[in-house]
C-alpha cells in the first residue's frame, strides 16, 4: 500500500509539473525570440533615423558604412542597388519596403530579418536589413529549459519522499493493528495497539483497544461464574456422598430424595448459566 501510494503521488505530481512547465518552456521561447526581434527592430530604426539624416555624398555613405562596420548584421541598400554593411540575407524581399515604404519582419531559412525602409523625400527609399540568426532567437533558451527540467525532477523527487512519507503514516498503524488482531487470534487478551497516524486510524486503534478490554472483562466474568457454580455443586455433592456412606447403616428414602431434587436444582441452575447470552 505504502508503494502504491508513493507511485500515486508520482504520477498525479508529474502531470501537473509536466503541465506547468511544458507551456512555460514554449513561453520562454517565444520571449526569446520576441525579445531578439524586438531589439533588432530598435537598432534598424536606429539606422533609419541616421541614414534619413545623411545627403547621399561618398562622405556622408563612408561614415555610414563605418557605422555599420560595428553592427555586423546590418545592412543598407541604397535605392540604385548597392549595399553598405553586410551582405543581405538569401531571398529576402525587399518589395514592400521599397514600393509601399513598410517595415515588417520576414522568415528566413536560418532567421528571421527585420526590414525598415529610410524616406528620402522624393527619391526612391533606402532599406535597412537586420539579420535575426536562429542561435540570436534562441539565446539562452537551452540554458532555460535545462533549469526548468531540473526544477521538475527536483519537484518529483520532493512528492515522492514526502509521499512516502504520508505512507509510511497511513500504512505503519495498519501493520500494528494486523499484528495485533493476529496476536488476539491466538489468545493473547491483553494486547493492545498504540493510536497513530491519522484521525481515522487513531479511533480504530482505540476502539480494538476497547475491544480487547471488554473481551478480557468477559472472560474474567465468565471464569469467575464458573468457579462459583462449582462451589454452589460441592455442597450438595458432598452431602450426597455421606448419605451414600449412611446406607450402610439404615437408609432414609425421603432424605436421599431431597438430595436428589437439591442437586437437580443445581444443575438445572448452571445449565440456565450457561445458556444465559452475554449481553444478560
Amino acid at each position: 500500500m505504502r508503494r502504491w501510494l508513493s507511485l500515486y503521488a508520482l504520477s498525479i505530481t508529474s502531470i501537473v509539473i509536466l503541465a506547468f512547465l511544458v507551456p512555460l518552456a514554449v513561453l520562454i521561447r517565444d520571449l526569446a525570440a520576441d525579445r531578439a526581434m524586438s531589439a533588432a527592430e530598435r537598432e534598424a530604426q536606429t539606422v533609419a533615423r541616421f541614414a534619413a539624416t545623411i545627403d547621399g555624398g561618398p562622405d556622408s555613405l563612408a561614415a555610414l558604412g563605418a557605422t555599420l562596420a560595428a553592427a555586423p548584421s546590418t545592412s543598407v541598400q541604397l535605392s540604385d542597388g548597392t549595399v553598405i554593411g553586410a551582405d543581405l540575407p538569401p531571398h529576402i524581399d525587399l518589395t514592400a519596403a521599397v514600393n509601399r515604404g513598410q517595415a515588417y519582419q520576414q522568415s528566413l531559412e536560418s532567421g528571421k530579418a527585420v526590414v525598415v525602409p529610410v524616406l528620402r523625400g522624393t527619391t526612391e527609399p533606402w532599406v535597412v536589413v537586420i539579420a535575426v540568426s536562429s542561435s540570436a532567437l534562441t539565446q539562452n533558451v537551452s540554458s532555460a529549459w535545462a533549469f526548468l527540467g531540473a526544477l521538475g525532477l527536483v519537484l518529483i523527487g520532493l512528492s515522492f519522499v514526502v509521499a512516502d512519507r504520508m505512507g509510511r503514516a497511513v500504512v505503519t498503524p495498519i501493520s500494528d493493528l494486523v499484528d495485533a488482531t493476529h496476536r488476539l487470534g491466538r489468545g493473547e487478551l491483553t494486547v493492545e495497539v498504540n493510536p497513530s497516524g491519522p484521525s481515522e486510524l487513531a479511533e480504530v486503534g482505540t476502539a480494538f483497544n476497547t475491544l480487547t478490554g471488554r473481551v478480557s472483562s468477559l472472560m474474567d466474568r465468565e471464569r469467575e461464574t464458573a468457579a462459583d457454580l462449582s462451589h454452589r455443586l460441592r455442597t450438595p455433592l458432598t452431602a450426597l456422598r455421606l448419605d451414600i456412606e449412611a446406607l450402610g447403616r439404615q437408609v432414609d428414602v425421603a432424605r436421599l430424595q431431597d438430595d436428589v431434587d437439591d442437586r437437580e436444582r443445581v444443575v438445572n441452575h448452571v445449565i440456565s448459566e450457561a445458556r444465559r447470552s452475554v449481553r444478560d
